[in-house]
């Protein structure tokens, strides 16, 4: 009962915007604008994926999940997966 309560108020303050779990997941759209997918195919494999995460304002897992996505859709990429 007191467990369920903590989660209660952890939940509550996060929606609040009162505390973050992860600082670098954003409440913004999470859809990917054109300008975004063009950063992507122009500097992926040529940048960590930490600092494309800081280019296009997403995280690394939603940057390694857009490139299979284009990938099995026919786009090409200049490099490899980092």
């Amino acid at each position: 009962r007191d467990i369920q309560m903590i989660l209660l108020v952890k939940i509550v303050l996060d929606i609040e915007r009162l505390i973050c779990y992860n600082i670098r997941m954003t409440r913004t759209s999470s859809r990917w604008s054109d300008k975004e997918i063009r950063l992507l195919q122009q500097w992926y494999g040529d940048i960590t994926i930490d600092e494309m995460s800081i280019l296009v304002g997403k995280t690394p897992s939603a940057i390694q999940s857009k490139v299979h996505y284009l990938r099995k859709r026919g786009w090409a990429f200049d490099s490899t997966r980092r």
